[in-house]
């Protein structure tokens, strides 16, 4: 089974154990659960940007994107990575997609998303640079974040395969 039929295998159990429009909802609910709070933040930090309704733009549109990480993750993760060039707000739903691709594929696949990852957070910090981190550390940060996420989806895709086996 190549990755993408097991991609599509996995998404069709998901929806025969849950209504889809529960795992669209629940995902779409999760993910605005950490951009609002992400927007409410940068509203409040930097008020004189007028960047809200970019971020308020992204941030819906990365909410909305997300559930296509349940059929197409790595197409989903590349376009909510673009996203995160342009806000912050498109940060979480870039995370998840990242953890998405290193679940449900192998380490090339999550090792590139993830490396795209950090490349759109760099560019999004030179664009709308952090207050109280160089951009050095907070790119270190970015990295680690990310490896961990890689990490995580990977340790997680090998114990599904153990208890698949077993």
């Amino acid at each position: 089974m190549n990755g993408e039929n097991h991609c599509e295998a996995e998404a069709e159990s998901v929806r025969r154990r849950l209504p889809l429009t529960a795992v669209v909802t629940g995902v779409i609910a999760c993910m605005a659960a950490l951009v609002a709070p992400t927007i409410w933040g940068l509203a409040g930090a930097h008020p004189s940007r007028g960047l809200l309704a970019l971020d308020i733009a992204t941030g819906v549109l990365g909410c909305a994107l997300s559930p296509v990480l349940l059929w197409r993750p790595v197409t989903g993760a590349l376009a909510l990575t673009v996203l995160a060039v342009l806000s912050p707000a498109a940060t979480p739903p870039a995370t998840l997609g990242a953890l998405q691709v290193a679940q449900r594929r192998g380490f090339p696949a999550a090792a590139a998303t993830a490396a795209a990852g950090i490349a759109a957070q760099a560019a999004q910090g030179l664009w709308r640079p952090n207050a109280g981190i160089s951009f050095g550390w907070w790119l270190v940060l970015v990295t680690v974040g990310y490896g961990a996420l890689v990490g995580w989806g990977g340790a997680t895709r090998g114990e599904t395969a153990r208890s698949a086996g077993s």
